[in-house]
């Protein structure tokens, strides 16, 4: 995707606007947003230019999340540069029209906001539990099990962890059940973390049943690539756009690692095949080759499927020379290795 480009803005202003030094982060900025918020909000503040103010305060937060987080940078590519800014600009204003309109709880309760302040009380709540774990439980823990030496363990984790247990303290942050659940189900909801969630239970499936089930690296490749083809087309027909990069990306895959893990799973008929084997070599810390842990099979057995034939304990293979598989036959007709045995 093509960075777009900021316009060489006042950004002083903005920083001015929020009460941050240039170098603040983005975490700095949230919080004098959330903090300038319920003081300019009009509902709050009944000052006859409270409505502008909190409109410039989201103008200039916006503008600055978008320059941290890499959006935009000081001046334009193109024009299509431009006319995307100046669009993002109106819409932001907009927004902020609708929120200054809005009784202050109600603003509190827009995922808008809830965006910007759900992460941070997530990560509070659980920088305050390591620190209650540390402090408190780990050296009861380590005392009661090791004694003295796990008294002296205790204190030196304590010491690598003490930036999160002095930032802990500094901030007088209460503990609040029902704010960090309602924290973790607006960052559920988000889109940000269905993909992460699918992303890492697609890579998953992948490594624990795609490369066990005897389908050849091009085949389940073109199973991907004709699922997101699929899927895309699916879009576009149904003019779905906000999700399409989580339907071809996310989901499509999803629907084929479903179809090889049930496959891997509801399988039968075990049967034992074994073959002698000699190890690749690769290159060691110091340059000199040694053997790795993927092996050859005598005859070029299963060549096509480097998945069976790729391991990660090199001592349980080390000076062996015999492995024996135990395949089944999966629900949907591709075998599937299911176990080994080196000797």
């Amino acid at each position: 995707m093509t960075k777009r480009i900021m316009p060489n803005t006042p950004l002083q202003e903005y920083y001015r606007i929020l009460g941050v030094p240039n170098t603040a982060s983005l975490e700095t900025i949230q919080k004098a947003y959330r903090t300038k918020a319920k003081i300019l909000h009009p509902d709050k503040n009944k000052q006859p230019d409270a409505h502008e103010n909190f409109c410039q305060l989201n103008e200039a937060f916006e503008n600055l999340k978008d320059f941290k987080t890499g959006k935009y940078t000081n001046s334009f590519e193109n024009q299509e540069s431009e006319n995307q800014y100046n669009s993002d600009r109106e819409k932001a204003r907009e927004r902020a029209k609708a929120y200054a309109k809005m009784k202050y709880e109600e603003f509190l309760k827009t995922d808008y906001y809830k965006s910007v302040s759900s992460l941070e009380t997530i990560l509070m709540h659980l920088s305050v539990f390591l620190a209650i774990v540390c402090v408190i439980i780990l050296p009861i823990v380590a005392i009661i099990l090791y004694g003295l030496n796990g008294l002296w363990a205790s204190l030196l984790i304590n010491f690598v962890a003490s930036p999160m247990t002095v930032h802990v303290l500094k901030s007088n942050f209460k503990l609040n059940s029902h704010a960090f659940f309602d924290s973790m189900t607006h960052v559920i909801q988000t889109k940000v973390f269905l993909v992460v969630l699918f992303t890492i239970a697609n890579l998953f499936i992948l490594l624990k049943y795609g490369l066990q089930t005897l389908i050849s690296i091009n085949n389940l490749s073109l199973a991907y690539l004709m699922a997101i083809v699929i899927a895309y087309i699916i879009c576009k027909i149904k003019r779905i756009k906000s999700k399409i990069y989580f339907y071809t990306l996310c989901f499509s895959p999803m629907i084929v690692n479903s179809l090889i893990m049930i496959n891997y799973i509801v399988s039968s008929h075990p049967s034992k095949e074994t073959y002698a084997f000699t190890h690749d070599t690769q290159r060691g810390y110091r340059g000199q080759k040694q053997e790795s842990t993927f092996i050859y099979l005598n005859d070029n057995m299963y060549e096509e499927y480097p998945g069976i034939r790729a391991f990660i304990d090199y001592e349980s293979m080390q000076n062996m020379e015999i492995i024996t598989y135990t395949f089944k036959n999966g629900c949907l007709g591709f075998r599937v290795m299911t176990d080994y045995e080196f000797r």
